[in-house]
């Protein structure tokens, strides 16, 4: 009985479906631009945040006004908030805004502290014809007193990237492109910031 198994199952008798591979992407803001002049000052990055639904590996499209759905085959290669946050702590490093950037995990005391809420972070295909890339982010630089904290700044990007297809690596280069434009903005608000 078992060499009928065996049999039916190496002759192709088990029906098979494929499915596409599964492909992985990041978010590359690319580098910035250096700044004209260094604050004199240590910044630390908070970890971003991303609200849910966003706060997935998988990618997330609108296709209606109140219709989300991700993708099992399409995402990030990690998640949303790790992934931004690595970005946003080398953009501004390798930016030279500050006169130094420091993580989470750092001993150095900082002057001001950035903390970073990532709102909306979608494909939107509501419209087949005009996909975008759709980013709405909120920066807030904080700085610590004897007994408050006080906010210094606050910001925030509401972006769309048009694309000019549907395809998922188009869409994690748009997403790219909107938060290379958040970072740049949040760039020139630190440099004015008192």
């Amino acid at each position: 009985m078992a060499w009928i198994v065996i049999a039916a199952v190496t002759t192709g008798c088990v029906p098979s479906q494929e499915y596409p591979a599964r492909e992985f992407f990041g978010v590359d803001p690319g580098r910035p631009e250096p700044a004209a002049a260094s604050r004199d000052v240590v910044l630390r990055v908070s970890p971003v945040r991303v609200a849910s639904p966003f706060a997935t590996q998988k990618f997330t499209y609108r296709s209606d006004a109140d219709a989300y759905q991700t993708d099992y085959y399409y995402g990030f290669v990690d998640s949303p908030d790790r992934l931004l946050t690595a970005s946003l702590t080398e953009w501004l490093a390798s930016g030279g805004v500050c006169r130094a950037v420091i993580d989470i995990g750092s001993e150095a005391q900082e002057d001001i502290r950035l903390e970073t809420s990532v709102v909306e972070l979608y494909g939107d295909y509501r419209d087949p014809k005009q996909p975008r890339a759709v980013l709405a982010v909120r920066f807030l630089l904080l700085q610590r007193q004897r007994h408050a904290t006080r906010v210094l700044s606050e910001h925030r990007s509401d972006i769309a990237i048009p694309l000019p297809d549907n395809t998922p690596a188009t869409l994690a280069r748009g997403l790219g492109q909107a938060w290379r434009t958040a970072l740049t903005e949040l760039s020139t608000e630190l440099g004015r910031t008192p």
